[in-house]
């Protein structure tokens, strides 16, 4: 998990300004488990930065992942999510909410892939389980 400090002198390090309004959305990506997309955040966090635009929490989230810090994960309705947590785990789709919930990962995953005959390189494994959660799977309009 990422911390608010270090990513604060990661940034400055590459040159990057640290403005309240990133560090408003760096503060909720961490105290936040839902894997929020751009808009979750931007609706959320306007609250708090009633200033802040949309342009903002896009260039953060994008400047996040490529410094490594966060990880976007690509949703079967082709929306975009962030998180923090770095560490190896899977998640959990709820196919009827679109909530997205972690799982932690049973064990090492056998990482040795082979792609057209030849060794391929894994950075990570991610996998998601689709299905109804709790909540959903208990509403009478299933």
């Amino acid at each position: 998990m990422i911390s608010v400090e270090e990513t604060v002198r990661k940034c400055r390090i590459y040159g990057m300004r640290i403005t309240a309004q990133r560090l408003e959305i760096l503060k909720y990506l961490i105290g936040n488990p839902i894997h929020p997309t751009a808009e979750e955040i931007y609706r959320d966090v306007k609250g708090e930065q009633p200033n802040i635009s949309r342009a903002t929490v896009y260039n953060t989230v994008n400047m996040l992942v490529r410094l490594g810090e966060i990880r976007e994960l690509g949703c079967t309705s082709g929306c975009r999510r962030f998180e923090p947590d770095l560490t190896p785990h899977d998640h959990a789709l709820c196919v009827k909410c679109g909530r997205l919930f972690d799982i932690e990962s049973e064990g090492e995953k056998d990482t040795r892939v082979m792609v057209m005959g030849k060794p391929f390189e894994v950075k990570y494994t991610d996998i998601t389980y689709h299905g109804l959660c709790q909540t959903c799977a208990g509403s009478d309009d299933n």
